[in-house]
């Protein structure tokens, strides 16, 4: 296990030191960096949820996946709180960013690959229901915590975001599955 994170790691370096040289070199424009970002985010991601749904339906496995959901919530709520706790300054807007550090992590875009070379299917699986939180709480507590002002929360941001619907559309999968191998 500990040579499968090592190769992934340096895998993840290498594409990073990549993307880094193609930046300064200017191989690639900003607008065509950001293509390919919103290219990953929006449909790269999703797919990889998407296709970790497709497997038999199992009613352990369903439970395992509520209790994903439940132990991601009380991640979230206790990175909101340790970031209240411990991170004051007289510098408001620098304040507002350290809390969002702490409680934010890139856990969609970094751990995916790596989830996937661990664990397989099940792995991203599982981590589906971490980042399905992690793209609630970051469209309405992240975007209030950064911007300061409520009404910049809206349904659209919390519901309509790329892993939102990746993991929707996983899930339904996974749920007419069981329907279908139930039917008889």
């Amino acid at each position: 296990m500990f040579i499968t994170v090592t190769i992934q790691v340096v895998i993840l370096m290498i594409l990073m030191l990549l993307g880094v040289i193609i930046a300064k070199t200017k191989l690639i424009g900003d607008t065509g960096i950001k293509n390919i970002t919103d290219l990953v985010l929006t449909f790269v991601t999703p797919s990889v949820i998407i296709k970790s749904f497709i497997r038999e339906f199992d009613v352990a496995v369903l439970k395992n996946l509520l209790f994903s959901f439940l132990i991601a919530i009380l991640a979230h709520i206790l990175f909101i709180v340790l970031g209240i706790v411990f991170v004051h300054s007289k510098d408001k807007v620098a304040e507002r960013v350290l809390r969002f550090g702490i409680i934010f992590s890139n856990c969609g875009f970094m751990s995916l690959p790596l989830q996937q070379a661990l664990l397989g299917d099940e792995g991203v699986f599982y981590c589906s229901s971490y980042i399905t939180i992690f793209q609630i709480f970051i469209w309405t507590y992240g975007v209030f915590l950064m911007s300061g002002d409520k009404r910049n929360l809206t349904v659209k941001k919390i519901v309509l975001n790329p892993g939102i619907i990746g993991f929707l559309v996983g899930f339904i999968i996974f749920i007419l599955w069981m329907l279908w191998s139930n039917r008889s």
